[in-house]
């Protein structure tokens, strides 16, 4: 599965912060730590890579990083900042 930003939207990173604007909705969100981390390292990444990566940087186990990434895209997903690569 594989996950790629929405267009339109305009991104800031602030230290280890990152700030999302949705112009479609005007609405910002902030993510920092991990979501900020996944969120620089998401476009075109497979999930299976993006755990790898979260768990090379945070020494984390495979099954609770998937868990948590899992719960992290899909509320990416219901706040329509992604999508579904794979459904293109």
């Amino acid at each position: 599965m594989t996950y790629k930003k929405k267009k339109k939207l305009v991104c800031e990173q602030i230290d280890d912060e990152i700030i999302v604007f949705d112009t479609d909705v005007e609405r910002f969100y902030e993510f920092d730590g991990v979501g900020s981390f996944i969120w620089n390292i998401m476009e075109d990444a497979d999930l299976e890579n993006i755990v790898q990566q979260v768990c090379d940087e945070y020494a984390v186990e495979k099954e609770t990083a998937r868990a948590d990434i899992t719960t992290f895209f899909e509320d990416l997903l219901q706040k329509n900042l992604i999508y579904r690569a794979d459904d293109e």
